[in-house]
């Protein structure tokens, strides 16, 4: 359990940070709910994720209190956050320096996995702001920049398939300075591009008209500097990937107004269990009769026979229909003659997260008519 005045102080303690110019806690980038919850050192528990207490802790402030009140189960909060109501969805500033903005994703499913990855941009979430709310980027802005550095924009996808496709292979190479992902850096159709396209998102200024060849390497550094700030922040990539984890200062004390930010008792933040976490955490200890009908690839690196057909098969027909429905569409994909990046496009179209290449290279093995569920795209 996790108490209001431990959250306050958390939030003090991360505003602190951030108008310090901390460089892994860019104050103008929007914050992931689940990124949210780990600079505020929330825990997940086995049935409540850290993103989901921190929400409580927003309608406490909201209300006064949690509970309610015609039930008699009402808890204020600790004074003077009893009468000092703070709707943190509301763009005015606040005592605490602590806003939020709810964001509807394309896939209207809320974010539940707890791992970062570029599908989270398409999902419904709260990204929130640190320290006093002042030159934010429009958070809209933000998860277009987002995915349109990992490929998973569906205007991109729908003009620039095979690029799409690429930047999905390269983003991750290139923000973790592996050498594979070098092309991302320095071909033009890559970050120059993206450079000049979100130029009004940076700290630096790129011309409007400048010659993609002419952007300095300085300027490029730069801007990836602050994509990689961006990808963090939007709970897309991990920052111990990049060595760029934000510290996190103890402090017996609140720092800020007194007369406000310090509570005279306390009271404890507990969210309502989460029924989709409860779920994922019960399937994750039942055998997947998927992954079981899967073999080992072979040592020399071929996967083309990663699918036995006979134990497959009648496995899959076991399953629940939503749970076969990306391969479905795999399936009748690779049988209509499409290639990896159409069908790629085609899942996105749907909003369904894409599979790996090797995956789809597994499924046009199966033979044609072996799954019998119907199917039109």
């Amino acid at each position: 359990m996790v108490s209001f005045k431990e959250i306050l102080r958390s939030i003090a303690q991360v505003n602190s940070q951030v108008e310090g110019n901390n460089s892994s806690l860019r104050p103008k980038w929007h914050i992931h709910q689940e990124r949210a919850s780990k600079m505020l050192n929330i825990a997940e528990t086995d049935d409540t994720s850290g993103a989901a207490v921190v929400w409580e802790f927003v309608n406490c402030l909201k209300n006064g209190g949690s509970g309610s009140r015609a039930a008699g189960s009402f808890i204020p909060n600790p004074s003077p956050y009893d009468t000092t109501k703070i709707n943190i969805l509301d763009s005015s500033p606040n005592t605490i320096n602590f806003h939020a903005t709810k964001h509807r994703g394309h896939q209207h499913s809320p974010c539940v996995d707890g791992t970062p990855s570029p599908g989270v941009v398409h999902q419904d979430a709260v990204y929130y702001c640190f320290g006093e709310k002042k030159t934010k980027v429009n958070l809209k802005r933000q998860l277009e920049l987002i995915r349109y550095v990992t490929g998973t924009d569906g205007h991109l996808q729908r003009r620039y398939g095979p690029l799409a496709a690429e930047r999905q292979k390269l983003w991750l190479l290139w923000a973790t300075d592996d050498p594979a992902g070098a092309v991302f850096h320095n071909v033009e159709h890559h970050l120059p591009v993206i450079a000049v396209w979100f130029r009004d998102l940076w700290d630096i200024n790129i011309d409007e008209h400048v010659d993609l060849k002419d952007i300095t390497q300085t300027q490029l550094s730069s801007v990836k500097r602050e994509i990689i700030d961006a990808l963090i922040a939007s709970f897309v990539l991990d920052p111990s990937a990049v060595g760029t984890c934000p510290p996190t200062r103890r402090s017996s004390r609140i720092r800020g107004d007194k007369e406000i930010v310090e509570v005279a008792d306390d009271v404890e933040v507990s969210a309502i269990p989460d029924k989709q976490i409860k779920r994922k955490r019960h399937e994750a200890n039942q055998s997947d009769p998927l992954a079981e009908a899967v073999s080992d690839s072979d040592d020399d690196g071929e996967h083309d026979s990663m699918f036995d057909i006979d134990v497959t098969m009648p496995r899959l027909r076991e399953l629940p229909l939503d749970r076969v429905g990306v391969l479905e569409l795999a399936y009748h994909c690779a049988h209509s003659g499409d290639d990896y990046t159409t069908v790629t496009r085609k899942l996105l179209d749907l909003h369904q997260n894409p599979i790996a290449e090797e995956e789809y290279k597994c499924i046009t093995q199966i033979p044609k008519n072996k799954l019998s569920w119907p199917c039109t795209l």
